[in-house]
């Protein structure tokens, strides 16, 4: 069964201090508490210097199974379909770490 996500958000931030955190109940002012993780899809601008990662938070993450370690141009996607726990208080930051001044998209789809 395919589950449709109800939250879709995109984050286009650039890296400073080595990384930035993905708050999943704030997503562009939009709340996902009560949702899981459908989907992440990173790219990763053929300009940047290293690889990033996103990966759970280390405050107050959201478990994925395996962090997504993307090489300059490329793009990784996974599907969890309603993998895990729902994201709530204590459950809903990613972690996105790469090189300073690079700049991914990260896109999110929660259900």
């Amino acid at each position: 069964m395919t589950t449709t996500a109800t939250l879709d958000a995109k984050i286009n931030t650039t890296i400073s201090g080595g990384g930035y955190t993905i708050d999943l109940t704030n997503l562009n002012g939009q709340d996902g508490s009560g949702l899981r993780i459908q989907r992440i899809l990173a790219t990763n601008p053929a300009n940047s210097v290293g690889n990033v990662t996103v990966a759970t938070g280390a405050s107050n993450g959201r478990a994925i199974p395996a962090s997504l370690v993307v090489p300059p141009g490329g793009t990784a996607a996974c599907y969890y379909n309603d993998y895990g726990v729902d994201i709530d208080a204590t459950n809903k930051t990613l972690d996105v770490t790469g090189t300073n001044a690079d700049v991914p998209l990260i896109s999110v789809s929660l259900a």
